[in-house]
């Protein structure tokens, strides 16, 4: 079993590696998602679902609780895989991504074509591409 120190220090070495754009996900999940994972399940706060304010239980019965947990462990996973340089990692950062364009082209269907959100879709698919793909400091870091 590796201690800490080892822990800490793998840490701090994979971490000064990492490209600052990485690690500008990276760290904040590190820290974030496991304590929120953590008090999403203790009833502090207010609740609300499509605006209407709802009860910590009605919250979780609603599905809402589910999510959060699936979205946090998500973000934990993804951190983890840019921590130790997995090239996995990179799909994580896809599916909402996929997601999110998903959401863009039902506004479009419902609302009508738009040329800003349609260019901002292409902008920002091809950003994302670039970088975990093409950028050569990403795909040096991400060798596993």
């Amino acid at each position: 079993m590796k201690s800490i120190k080892d822990i800490s220090t793998y840490i701090k070495v994979r971490l000064d590696l990492m490209p600052w754009f990485l690690k500008s996900f990276a760290v904040p999940a590190l820290i974030v998602s496991p304590i929120m994972l953590i008090l999403v399940f203790v009833p502090i706060g207010n609740y609300s679902i499509n605006g209407e304010q709802v009860s910590h239980a009605e919250f979780w019965q609603r599905g809402g609780g589910l999510v959060i947990v699936i979205a946090l462990a998500w973000l934990f996973v993804m951190a983890i895989g840019f921590l130790t340089g997995k090239k996995w990692s990179r799909y994580f950062v896809t599916l909402p991504l996929l997601y999110w364009v998903c959401l863009v082209e039902q506004h479009m269907f419902t609302s009508g074509f738009s040329m800003d959100l349609l260019l901002t879709i292409l902008i920002y698919l091809s950003l994302w591409y670039w970088y975990f793909f093409v950028k050569k400091s990403v795909r040096e870091y991400l060798i596993n």
